[in-house]
């Protein structure tokens, strides 16, 4: 998409928006990546740890500003974070459309944005490949590559067993497979419990098991293993940023839930 629109549009990412020219006509199409570009790959943002630092002034002002009594599209955006959500909740799109994977499982907060202004729900089956085939009239293909090959055999061969579940495990969590990525931790959750290898990186599998499912929108689930992470890491006597790290994450899935009173409380602890 950003490709196709190289020429006519601007791509904002923590990078480049602070340079944005604010003088720049409201009628220009402008591509937002909410949760940074894959060209830029340190300004993506994937965890609730990466979340909980907080929306920067000037991103969080661009969007309440320039984006009221606009049209907008969302492509690929579940609204399951609580750093750019609940600015968007408020403002005042001229009209919305919001395209998400068929699927999906119902999405409370994105109907809530709905109906609060004229907006349209599309689901689609297929990738985001054919939003850009139809857009450019080109078809994108993939292709193999020996590179690839020599890569996993590579990989196949430096891994063990629990390294090799929880590697394939995140290529489908950045794919945004994440029903995948979930099938995958849940495997290794029952069946590879006796591996010694397994137990040095239990952590890691709930951790990221918990991210898929704030990922999904299902936050009692999410909670669930943020809270088991934590005693993980506490049981461990894991290094104090990790530890800081696992409380700083239940406390946003508190807020996330809306229990700002257990946040609290964990705050204060």
């Amino acid at each position: 998409i950003e490709k196709a629109f190289k020429d006519k549009k601007i791509i904002i990412t923590e990078k480049n928006i602070k340079k944005i020219n604010c003088k720049v006509p409201n009628n220009v199409i402008k591509i937002i990546k909410l949760h940074g570009s894959w060209e830029l790959t340190d300004t993506l943002i994937f965890t609730l740890e990466q979340e909980g630092k907080g929306l920067y002034f000037e991103f969080r002002d661009y969007l309440k500003n320039k984006l009221d009594n606009k049209i907008v599209c969302f492509i690929g955006y579940s609204a399951s974070d609580f750093d750019i959500y609940p600015v968007l909740y408020e403002v005042n799109f001229k009209k919305v459309y919001w395209l998400i994977k068929a699927n999906n499982e119902s999405n409370n907060r994105i109907e809530k944005i709905l109906k609060k202004r004229p907006g349209y729900y599309f689901s689609c089956s297929g990738d985001i490949k054919v939003i850009y085939n139809k857009i450019t009239n080109k078809k994108l293909t993939l292709k193999k590559s020996r590179e690839c090959k020599e890569l996993i055999d590579f990989l196949s061969r430096r891994l063990n067993i629990s390294q090799k579940y929880l590697l394939v495990a995140k290529i489908f969590f950045i794919l945004l497979k994440v029903d995948k990525t979930i099938d995958i931790l849940h495997y290794a959750l029952r069946n590879l419990y006796e591996e010694k290898s397994f137990k040095k990186n239990k952590n890691e599998f709930i951790h990221l098991l918990a991210g898929s499912y704030n990922q999904k929108g299902n936050l009692i689930k999410a909670h669930r293993y943020y809270k088991r992470y934590l005693e993980q890491v506490e049981a461990a006597h894991i290094e104090s940023e990790k530890l800081f790290d696992a409380n700083l994450t239940l406390v946003s899935s508190y807020i996330m839930m809306g229990n700002l009173n257990e946040a609290k409380n964990k705050i204060e602890e």
